[in-house]
């Protein structure tokens, strides 16, 4: 064989190489982890839960269907969970859910890979549960502590995460509406500072500016079963306080639209790849 044809053939094998690598990674986050309250948590089909408190798949579900991540998607995530590490509806039901709050569930799991994306969206109970102690379920003491819970997950090795804050467009109560604004200000200065933290990247998502294209936001049906109106529109409700899957579904496409997906790295080895092929090619004429 030729000098010539040796640079040919070595030229092909590298080339198929880079694209098989390519072809292998078809997607660059490595897994989806989520943690939070019943507004992420899809039951106890992972092992881990409490109840599903909508009619269908979670925003989260949907991510990790989207994202081709299913096999490695895991939802800590515990309905009742507060920011704290309580869960005064888990515990209502059985002692062994009592402690199942936001910072307890940052415990159960060990190290994070830095490629995965992880979802941390929690606050609502502890604006349900302000009435009974105002001191533990401040809206500022409850943004801190969601952050406190990112910093753990960052001490774990995580490096990309989903943060959404809480929606009062739709909250007739001004009380309620005023301690979700507080707590969306709050969460959005904690987060400006873990931002700081070199290599992490933390996509706040400000639900207040999302609207349901597609649903029927003047009612709500309560309970489990179809959610589908009868002028045929889907609900936005599951009920008083949960999204239907509809909705979540809605909010998953939001989200998208605000995560950046890097591109994995070997396309940009594929680029370059191609690029000394041509030098090569040109070096060979």
């Amino acid at each position: 064989m030729s000098l010539k044809m040796k640079k040919v053939f070595v030229s092909c094998v590298f080339s198929l190489f880079l694209i098989l690598s390519v072809v292998t990674a078809a997607q660059a986050y490595s897994s989806i982890f989520a943690f939070g309250d019943s507004l992420s948590d899809n039951g106890t089909v992972d092992g881990v839960g409490f109840t599903r408190m909508s009619d269908g798949p979670v925003w989260v579900d949907y991510l990790a269907y989207d994202y081709g991540l299913t096999e490695s998607y895991i939802n800590f995530a515990f309905s009742g969970a507060t920011s704290y590490y309580n869960n005064p509806v888990g515990g209502a039901y059985s002692p062994a859910l009592a402690n199942t709050g936001l910072l307890s569930q940052v415990q159960m799991i060990g190290a994070i890979d830095g490629n995965a994306l992880v979802a941390v969206w929690a606050g609502g109970n502890d604006m349900l549960n302000y009435a009974s102690d105002p001191d533990l379920y401040n809206p500022v003491l409850a943004a801190a502590r969601v952050g406190e819970a990112v910093g753990v997950l960052v001490e774990k090795g995580a490096r990309n995460f989903i943060v959404p804050n809480l929606s009062y467009n739709y909250i007739d109560d001004p009380a309620t509406a005023y301690w979700m604004q507080v707590f969306n200000l709050s969460l959005s200065q904690v987060l400006l500072g873990l931002e700081q933290i070199e290599g992490v990247n933390i996509y706040g998502i400000d639900l207040t500016q999302l609207w349901y294209i597609d649903l029927d936001l003047s009612d709500t049906i309560t309970g489990a079963g179809s959610i589908i109106g009868p002028d045929g529109l889907a609900y936005a409700n599951y009920d008083s306080v949960h999204p239907s899957s509809a909705a979540h579904r809605q909010i998953a496409n939001y989200v998208k639209t605000q995560v950046q997906v890097p591109e994995p790295a070997s396309l940009v080895l594929l680029l370059v790849g191609f690029a000394g092929l041509a030098g090569m090619r040109r070096k060979m004429k």
